[in-house]
């Protein structure tokens, strides 16, 4: 499902409704609502997972691990439930200038932990990350992936570690490739 610049999933764990990130919306070639390339995430978990455990964060992407985080607080699947999609994303956010920056293009982010926004690198720079229900938190830290270089789309990816812990539950990736690029 597109949503919010995000392509993602629920799938289900004991019950519950989990959800996955698999890309974020990167650029749009017409004036359609819809993106016309992705950035997909899981390509980058090795790197995004290095960089989060730089930051002081214990993160896995396994599958099952990921499931299990945050499970108590995922929505419970009930018989008349299974086929309602989810209409509030919650740990999709905004990412917008801070007052005294400029940015023109709107950007979408994920959070991965409490205090971590995965972006694209074309959208990190003097930002604050607002969420669904229009709070915001300011950056402490924009890691942008080694190998990005501005306006490219190879490595259009960013790390934002947040001052605080926002309320929200976090999301998960899904890792669809194994290391050799090989679909699994």
């Amino acid at each position: 499902l597109w949503n919010g610049g995000l392509l993602h999933v629920d799938l289900i764990y004991s019950n519950r409704f989990v959800p996955y990130i698999i890309g974020i919306d990167s650029i749009k070639v017409n004036k359609s609502h819809k993106p016309d390339v992705f950035l997909q995430i899981s390509k980058f978990g090795d790197w995004i997972t290095k960089t989060m455990r730089d930051e002081g964060e214990d993160i896995s992407f396994d599958p099952l691990m990921c499931a299990k985080r945050h499970l108590q607080n995922r929505r419970q699947i009930n018989s008349t439930e299974l086929n309602v999609p989810n209409k509030s994303i919650r740990y999709a956010v905004s990412i917008q200038p801070s007052p005294d920056g400029h940015q023109p293009k709107k950007c979408a982010g994920i959070l991965l932990e409490k205090d971590i926004v995965v972006t694209l690198a074309q959208c990190a720079s003097n930002l604050i990350v607002v969420f669904v229900d229009r709070s915001s938190i300011t950056i402490r830290d924009i890691i942008i992936h080694p190998n990005y270089t501005e306006n490219s789309l190879y490595n259009n990816i960013a790390v934002l570690k947040l001052v605080s812990e926002a309320s929200f539950i976090p999301a998960n990736i899904l890792n669809v490739f194994k290391n050799d690029g090989e679909v699994i």
